[in-house]
């Protein structure tokens, strides 16, 4: 039988998901709830989108903690190196580990398409909606964002899963597990809805639906 978890695991584990589906997953959402003015009007995002310097701030602190929550998830898949798994949960664990490092290498290229689109003196908000408009044009960046935000959205579904059951007092039952593994599924999915809906603003010009 493996060990059971340390208090050592523990802490990592929740901390870990903590900072994963709590703070990032919270971003997620707050970054969404930015973007979602876009489609009434150009103009109700620019207004929406004035504070460049708190931006800039906030987006610092969120590669901070994308990096700390790396690192963690690194150590997770250290300490339990060779332990005996279930085949589900090992293939789920390289699946999460596996998206984490692309959703890292979208944050990258997300900043890298959109930063200093508005560093002119006389820049605003509108020049990096306008080169979002222009460049989700085409297939290939529409497929790369469309990429990235699936594989976020799915991370965070899956990682408030196993935040709820890692705080969960005592191991939850095969229903119960279940039960919140539909509930946070769920949540993603409707998260990867509503982006889509943005996206396909920037694409298209309307609504997905």
């Amino acid at each position: 039988m493996p060990a059971p978890p340390t208090s050592a695991d523990r802490w990592l584990a929740r901390s870990h998901a903590l900072l994963g589906a709590g703070l990032l997953g919270g971003f997620l959402i707050y970054h969404l709830l930015q973007l979602w003015p876009v489609l009434e009007a150009r103009e109700a995002w620019v207004l929406s989108a004035t504070d460049r310097g708190g931006q800039r701030m906030l987006t610092g602190w969120v590669l901070v903690v994308l990096v700390v929550h790396g690192v963690l998830g690194a150590m997770r898949i250290a300490r339990t190196k060779g332990a005996e798994l279930s085949r589900d949960e090992r293939g789920l664990r390289l699946i999460q580990a596996g998206s984490g490092v692309l959703i890292a290498v979208f944050v990258v290229y997300h900043l890298l398409h959109v930063w200093g689109l508005d560093a002119d003196p006389h820049g605003s908000a509108r020049a990096i909606y306008d080169g979002l408009w222009r460049s989700l044009g085409h297939p290939l960046q529409m497929s790369a964002y469309l990429l990235g935000i699936s594989l976020a959205c799915f991370h965070f579904g899956h990682g408030l899963s196993r935040m709820a059951l890692g705080w969960s007092a005592a191991p939850p039952s095969p229903a119960r597990r279940l039960v919140l593994r539909v509930l946070a599924g769920a949540v993603g999915f409707g998260l990867w809805a509503f982006w889509l809906q943005v996206l396909a603003h920037f694409v298209n010009g309307q609504r997905l639906f």
